[in-house]
C-alpha cells in the first residue's frame, strides 16, 4: 500500500483553492442578493398606496422569499465556517445500516481490540466517532435504517455533510430499499462515495477448530462468486432507479470484514488475503491519490451549491405556484366578464319590466280616481291614498332584492369556485375575502321616501266646481262629467310621471351606485389587483431565483474548469458554456463553442455525476438547446409563453408541461436552470 502523505499535502493546497473559490462565489451571490432586496423593496414602497385589505398573504409571501434567502445565506456560510476548521484534513464517513460491519472496519483500521463492535445487538454505535487512518480522518457515523432510529440517521446525515468521501457499506445478505434511500441522501450531498459488500460468514473464534476450517471453506466459495455478488450489488443498484436515482457510477468492492479482523489478531496473511481487505485499502488510497486533490475543492463547492440549488429550486416553484394562482384568478376575471354581460341584459330586461308594470299600476289606480272622484274636491287624498295601497317603496325593495340576491350568489360561487381551483391546482393561495354588499345594505341604498308621494297636483283645490250644481248649466250632464274626468286625468298624470320619475332614478342609482358598481365591479377590481399582485409577486420570486440561479451557474462552471485543469486540458479550451447541475445526481454542459470538452466519463467519474455535454451553436443557440432539453431531458414537447412584460424590470417567460406526465425533479430542476423560468402545469 503506497504511502500518501505527499497526496494529502496536495489536498491541503487544494482545500484553499476551494474554500477561496467557495467563498468568492458566496461575496458574489450576497451582493447580488441585496440588489435584488432593493429592487423589491423600491416596488413595495410604490406599492403602498394600493394597498388592498387581504394584501397580508403577499406580505407572507414576500416574508417567506426573504426567509429563504436569509436561509441559503446562512446556511452557505456555516458550511464554509465549518470547513475551513477542518481545512488540513482529508475526511472519510463511515454509512451503513445498523450492523453492516462499520464497527468491525473501524477496528481493523485502527487495529483495535473488537471492543466496539457489536455482538448481534441493535445500533452499536450511538454518537460520532473519530480516528485517524494513513493520515486520513475517518469518522464512523451511527447506523441507519434501524427500527426508532431517526436520530441515528440524523446524526448520520449531518456527519456526512462535512466529509471530502463516503465508504457505503452493504451486506451480501438481501440489501433493503431503505439502504438506497440512504445512499441516495449521500449523493444529494455530492459526495464520492465508495461502496464495500461485506460478506456475511461467522467465522468460529477457534482458530484451528474444524468449525473454523469448515466455516473457511464457505467463506471461500462466497467471496471467490463474484457473479452472486455482482448481482446483489446490481439489486442493490436497482433499488435508486425506483426513487429517480442512478448508482450505475457508484464502484463496489467485495471483503470479509471478520476475517479481516481476525487476521490482524491471529498475525494470520494467509487468512488476510481470504478476507480481500487488501482490495478495500487500495480502494481507498488509490481514489485519494488520483482524485483527492479535486474532490477537496470540489467539497467546498458543494457546501455552497447545495443551499444554492435547494433555494433555486424552491423559488421557481413559488414562482410557478404564483403563476398558478394567477391563472386562476384570470379565469374568474374572464368568468366574471362573461357573466357581467349577460347581466346587464337580463338586469335592463327586469328593470323595463319594473318600470312598465309599475306605470301600469299607475295607470289603474288613475282610472279608478278619474271613474269615481271626479266631482270632489278630495280626489287629491283618494289618489294619495290609492298611490300608498301600491306600497312602491316595497316593490322597489323587493325588485332590488331580486337582483342583489342573485349578484352575491354569483360572487360567492365565483369565489368557491376560485378556492377550488387553487386547491386543484395545488397552490397554496386562497381566494380574497370579498365584502359583499348584502341585500339589506343594499336596500339601504334606495332613496325611497314618504315626501315624494305627498304630491298635490295643481289645480286640485278646483276640482270641487265640478260638482252636481255646476252641471245644471250649459253643456249637458255627460258633456260636463267627461270633461271633469279629462281634467282630472290630465291634473294626475304629472304626479304620476313624478312618481315613476323619482322611483326609476332611485332604484336606478341603487342598481348602478350599489349593486353594480360596488359589488359587481368593486369584487371584479379586487380579483384584477389580486392579479396583477400575484403577477409582481411570481416576478419577483423568478427574479430572486434568476439571481441565485446565476451565481450557481457560475460556480459549477468554475468546478468544471477545475475538473477540465485536473483531467490536463487548458482551461482555455473549456469556456462558453451553460451548466446546470443537480448536486450528486447529473451535471448538464451546453458547450456553444464546440471547443474540446474532456471525456463525459472522465468528468463523470471525477465529479460523482453524471455528466451530459450537448453541443450546440452560437448561431442558433436558444433552438438547439430548446431541442435538446425537449428530446434528452424531459422527453416531451414543451413551450414557452411570455407571463410578465415590463419595460423597465424585464420580462418574464414560463415553461408549460401537462400535469398528467410523470416528470422527475431533476427533470424539472435542469430545466429550470437552464432556462432561467419556472415550469407551470396545465
Amino acid at each position: 500500500m503506497s504511502d500518501i502523505q505527499q497526496e494529502l499535502a496536495a489536498c491541503r493546497e487544494s482545500a484553499e483553492i476551494g474554500y477561496q473559490l467557495a467563498q468568492e462565489s458566496f461575496e458574489k451571490l450576497q451582493e447580488a442578493l441585496e440588489e435584488e432586496r432593493e429592487k423589491l423593496r423600491e416596488a413595495d414602497r410604490r406599492q403602498q398606496s394600493s394597498r388592498l385589505e387581504n394584501d397580508s398573504h403577499f406580505q407572507d409571501q414576500l416574508w417567506e422569499m426573504n426567509r429563504l434567502e436569509r436561509e441559503t445565506v446562512s446556511s452557505v456560510e456555516d458550511n464554509l465556517r465549518d470547513l475551513r476548521k477542518k481545512m488540513a484534513d482529508f475526511t472519510i464517513v463511515l454509512y451503513g445500516r445498523t450492523m453492516a460491519g462499520k464497527s468491525t472496519l473501524m477496528e481493523i483500521l485502527r487495529h483495535g481490540d473488537g471492543s466496539s463492535i457489536g455482538k448481534g445487538a441493535q445500533r452499536t454505535t450511538r454518537d460520532v466517532r473519530a480516528y485517524t487512518w494513513n493520515g486520513l480522518k475517518i469518522f464512523d457515523v451511527p447506523g441507519t435504517c434501524s427500527f426508532g432510529g431517526e436520530s441515528d440517521d440524523r446524526l448520520a446525515y449531518e456527519a456526512a455533510k462535512d466529509a471530502d468521501i463516503a465508504l457505503f457499506l452493504l451486506t451480501d445478505d438481501a440489501p433493503q430499499p431503505s439502504e438506497a434511500q440512504r445512499l441516495a441522501e449521500l449523493r444529494k450531498l455530492g459526495k464520492p462515495v465508495l461502496g464495500i459488500v461485506n460478506v456475511k460468514q461467522v467465522l468460529s473464534p477457534e482458530r484451528n477448530s474444524a468449525k473454523r476450517k469448515m466455516d473457511l471453506r464457505q467463506l471461500d466459495k462466497k467471496i471467490h462468486d463474484k457473479t452472486r455478488l455482482e448481482e446483489i450489488v446490481q439489486q442493490f443498484k436497482e433499488f435508486s432507479k425506483d426513487k429517480g436515482y442512478n448508482f450505475e457510477e457508484v464502484p463496489f468492492v467485495y471483503s470479509h470484514l471478520q476475517s479481516a479482523f481476525f487476521s490482524q489478531r491471529e498475525n494470520d496473511s494467509s487468512l488476510y488475503e481470504l478476507s480481500n481487505f487488501a482490495a478495500v485499502e487500495n480502494f481507498i488510497i488509490e481514489k485519494v491519490q488520483n482524485d483527492g486533490p479535486f474532490i477537496r475543492i470540489k467539497t467546498f463547492v458543494d457546501a455552497v451549491a447545495r443551499p444554492m440549488q435547494k433555494s433555486i429550486a424552491t423559488l421557481y416553484g413559488q414562482s410557478s405556484e404564483t403563476v398558478k394562482a394567477w391563472k386562476s384568478y384570470g379565469d374568474k376575471i374572464t368568468a366574471l366578464r362573461e357573466w357581467h354581460e349577460s347581466f346587464l341584459s337580463r338586469a335592463q330586461s327586469r328593470y323595463n319590466n319594473f318600470r312598465d308594470n309599475l306605470e301600469s299600476q299607475l295607470n289603474a289606480k288613475i282610472n279608478y280616481i278619474v271613474n269615481n272622484y271626479y266631482d270632489t274636491s278630495r280626489a287629491g287624498e283618494y289618489w294619495m291614498q290609492a298611490v300608498e295601497e301600491l306600497n312602491i317603496a316595497r316593490q322597489c325593495q323587493s325588485f332590488i332584492e331580486g337582483i342583489s340576491e342573485e349578484v352575491t350568489d354569483k360572487l360567492h360561487e365565483l369565489s368557491d369556485e376560485l378556492t377550488q381551483d387553487l386547491e386543484y391546482a395545488g397552490v397554496d393561495f386562497s381566494a380574497p375575502e370579498v365584502s359583499y354588499k348584502d341585500t339589506d345594505d343594499v336596500q339601504g341604498g334606495l332613496l325611497l321616501a314618504a315626501p315624494f308621494l305627498a304630491l298635490t297636483p295643481v289645480g286640485w283645490a278646483g276640482a270641487a266646481l265640478f260638482g252636481l250644481g255646476s252641471l245644471l248649466f250649459g253643456k249637458s250632464k255627460s258633456e260636463k262629467i267627461a270633461e271633469a274626468k279629462q281634467k282630472l286625468r290630465a291634473e294626475l298624470i304629472p304626479s304620476r310621471d313624478e312618481i315613476l320619475s323619482k322611483t326609476t332614478d332611485s332604484v336606478l342609482n341603487t342598481l348602478n351606485g350599489q349593486i353594480i358598481e360596488r359589488q359587481i365591479v368593486g369584487f371584479g377590481d379586487t380579483l384584477y389587483s389580486m392579479r396583477d399582485r400575484l403577477a409582481d409577486l411570481a416576478y419577483a420570486q423568478n427574479a430572486i431565483a434568476d439571481t441565485i440561479n446565476f451565481q450557481y451557474q457560475d460556480l459549477n462552471f468554475k468546478m468544471l474548469v477545475r475538473a477540465a485543469m485536473y483531467s490536463n486540458v487548458e482551461p482555455d479550451k473549456f469556456s462558453n458554456v451553460t451548466t446546470a447541475r443537480i448536486v450528486g445526481r447529473e451535471f448538464v454542459i451546453i458547450n456553444a463553442t464546440r471547443m474540446y470538452v474532456p471525456s463525459q466519463r472522465k468528468i463523470s467519474n471525477l465529479i460523482g455525476e453524471k455528466v451530459t455535454v450537448y453541443e450546440v451553436t452560437a448561431e442558433n443557440y436558444f433552438d438547439e438547446v430548446f431541442n435538446n432539453v425537449r428530446d434528452n431531458i424531459l422527453n416531451y414537447e414543451f413551450s414557452f409563453t411570455k407571463f410578465y412584460e415590463n419595460e423597465d424590470t424585464g420580462d418574464m417567460y414560463i415553461i408549460l408541461l401537462p400535469r398528467y406526465e410523470n416528470f422527475s425533479d431533476t427533470q424539472i430542476e435542469l430545466t429550470q436552470q437552464l432556462f432561467s423560468d419556472p415550469v407551470v402545469f396545465y
